[in-house]
């Protein structure tokens, strides 16, 4: 197919090609795109060699966007896999990306659960089997994420954090003090806490209150 015309435009703050074919379609490219592939006005582009140009524009693009939202905030290698697939870059394209952001030190599994664990716990306290879930629900690696865990949770006093939560939490439950502990004691397991250590920590506080 030949191209008929080559117009600079900006788009999203920068400037970009719009290459005209003789069909009469019209498709952006980035400045990279038409320097990598020498093209020009005229230019007759083969099946072959259209797949190609495609292929590494949509590349491109798709390493730009990952960039953007990058920069918005960390992410993790399968959440921001999903969305630049949300945004109708393939999977392929998107591994690719992903790829090179990764060997470039822009994307990194165990910074990202760290950081991601360090905001969350300032947010909502928790014990170690909810981090842990939340970890994985964020696509991390089971392995990369008990380590996040351990090395967090290595720097806090947990005890202190479910007794904090707990004595809180014991000021809303209604019922005697049998049902008051139990329901403290659930209420802890369901923030993450094994079950021994919530009952101690139940114990406790039924009997300071």
């Amino acid at each position: 197919m030949k191209i008929l015309e080559i117009k600079p435009k900006r788009h999203l703050g920068e400037i970009v090609f719009c290459l005209l074919w003789e069909n009469q379609s019209k498709e952006i490219y980035h400045a990279e795109t038409l320097v990598k592939f020498d093209l020009h006005v005229q230019d007759e582009i083969s099946d072959e060699r259209m797949i190609e140009i495609r292929d590494f524009d949509q590349l491109k693009k798709c390493l730009q966007q990952a960039i953007r939202l990058l920069g918005r905030r960390y992410h993790g290698r399968f959440e921001l896999r999903q969305k630049l697939i949300q945004r109708n870059f393939t999977g392929r394209c998107a591994d690719l990306a992903l790829d090179t952001l990764a060997a470039n030190q822009y994307l990194d599994d165990s910074l990202f659960a760290e950081k991601f664990l360090h905001d969350r716990l300032l947010k909502k306290k928790m014990g170690e089997r909810l981090a842990l879930n939340e970890l994985l629900k964020k696509g991390i690696s089971e392995s990369l994420a008990r380590d996040a865990v351990e090395k967090i949770y290595r720097t806090i006093n947990s005890s202190a954090i479910a007794s904090e939560i707990a004595r809180k939490k014991w000021k809303t439950i209604c019922g005697d003090e049998k049902k008051k502990r139990q329901k403290l004691i659930d209420f802890l397991i369901r923030r993450g806490f094994e079950y021994e250590f919530s009952r101690q920590i139940a114990d406790q506080i039924s009997k300071d209150e």
